[in-house]
C-alpha cells in the first residue's frame, strides 16, 4: 500500500473520486499465478487505486490545499519472508531496494491513469506486508481481513453475538472480508439486534 501527499486542492488536480481496479489481463488467476512464481522480476497483477480525500465533502474545510491518494499493489508472502525476522525500520539495504522498487511500480500505475500528477506529489509512504506485521500483530501481512480458510470459517466467536449481554460484533470478518463482508456484517448484526432476518428487508426494498 503506498500512502501518497500533495500540497494542493483535490479540485485543482481535476481528480475523479471513483475507485480504480486495474489488472494485467483477463486472466486474473493465471497473472497471480505467474507472479507468484516469480515475484521478483514480475509487475505486480492488480492494482486498486483510491482518492479518500476527493471522496469527503469535508476534506477541503478541515485540510484545504491538500489530498491524499492510496494504491495498493497485490502482492505475495514470499518476496517479504527474507527479511520477516528483522525489525521495524532496520532491515537492510536489500529491503529498502525492494521498497525503492515498489514504490516506483505503484506510482506508475498512478500516473498511468492520472498523468497530471507527474511532477506534483509531495510525499509517499509504502506499507508492506512487514509493516501490516509490524502495526497490526499480523503473520503474513494479511491487513485486509482474516484468511479464507477453512479453520476461518469454522471460528464459533465471529458472529454477531459475543458472550456478553447486549454486545454485538459487526463488520469485516463476522460474515466475510472486503466490503461485501463488512455491509454483510452489518445485516447480521442487524438481524441479531431485531431478532428478526433483515436481509428480507433488503430483498424487498
Amino acid at each position: 500500500m503506498l500512502n501518497i501527499g500533495i500540497r494542493e486542492s483535490g479540485d485543482r488536480l481535476d481528480l475523479d473520486p471513483a475507485n480504480i481496479w486495474a489488472h494485467a489481463g483477463p486472466d486474473i488467476d493465471g497473472d497471480i499465478a505467474a507472479f507468484e512464481a516469480d515475484p521478483e522480476h514480475r509487475a505486480m497483477p492488480t492494482y486498486f487505486l483510491t482518492f479518500p480525500s476527493v471522496k469527503d465533502p469535508s476534506w477541503e474545510s478541515r485540510y484545504p490545499g491538500r489530498t491524499t491518494i492510496d494504491i495498493a499493489g497485490l502482492t505475495t508472502w514470499s518476496l517479504f519472508e527474507p527479511y520477516a525476522g528483522s525489525a521495524w525500520m532496520r532491515r537492510g539495504a536489500d529491503y529498502e531496494r525492494l521498497k525503492d522498487r515498489l514504490t516506483e511500480e505503484l506510482l506508475g500505475q498512478v500516473f498511468r491513469f492520472c498523468p497530471q500528477l507527474e511532477g506534483r506529489i509531495d510525499h509517499t509512504e509504502l506499507a508492506t506486508p512487514l509493516s501490516f506485521n509490524h502495526f497490526l500483530g499480523r503473520e503474513k501481512g494479511d491487513f485486509m481481513s482474516l484468511a479464507h480458510t477453512p479453520q476461518r470459517f469454522a471460528l464459533r466467536g465471529l458472529g454477531a453475538h459475543t458472550h456478553i449481554p447486549g454486545l454485538l460484533l459487526t463488520g469485516q470478518d463476522v460474515a466475510s472480508a472486503g466490503v461485501s463482508g463488512a455491509i454483510m456484517g452489518g445485516v447480521v448484526a442487524a438481524s441479531a439486534a431485531l431478532e428478526r432476518d433483515v436481509l428480507q428487508d433488503l430483498a424487498t426494498g
